[in-house]
């Protein structure tokens, strides 16, 4: 049996909380208590995600291009869930504990996989650092 407020479906169920986690992040920035330095990362990210030159672009590798723009977001996402108070979090997230777990679940997944590829393709000399969660 499902537990309520986990999408069982995959990327569609999760695309449903896309407009949360927007919600959440400009709460985040507009939010005193969160900190310059970790509002300019996210601003950071959100800005190299729309700007048209990108170091793998899309117009000359279609599926590959957005990987980097995907990579940037989920750094930068997990590092302002983690690096930020959980009870302001709590404050300005719109859904159900489950589904802000579920979104930090699949964030966790997807940088760990972003840390561990690129620690295999680079070997042991360059390692990328996890975010303590």
């Amino acid at each position: 049996m499902r537990e309520k407020g986990i999408p069982t479906n995959g990327i569609k169920s999760s695309l449903l909380l896309v407009p949360r986690i927007v919600h959440l992040l400009y709460c985040l920035v507009k939010d005193p208590r969160v900190p310059f330095k970790k509002k300019a990362m996210l601003a950071g990210g959100l800005f190299y995600f729309l700007l048209p030159f990108d170091l793998v672009p899309e117009s000359s590798m279609p599926h590959l291009g957005l990987v980097d723009d995907v990579i940037v977001l989920i750094r930068v996402l997990r590092k302002m869930l983690v690096d930020t108070d959980p009870g302001i979090i709590d404050q300005h997230w719109r859904g159900t504990y489950r589904e802000l777990e579920w979104v930090k679940h699949v964030i966790k997944r997807g940088d760990d996989a972003i840390i561990n590829t690129w620690n295999k393709v680079l070997g042991n000399d360059a390692q990328l650092k996890t975010v303590k969660t």
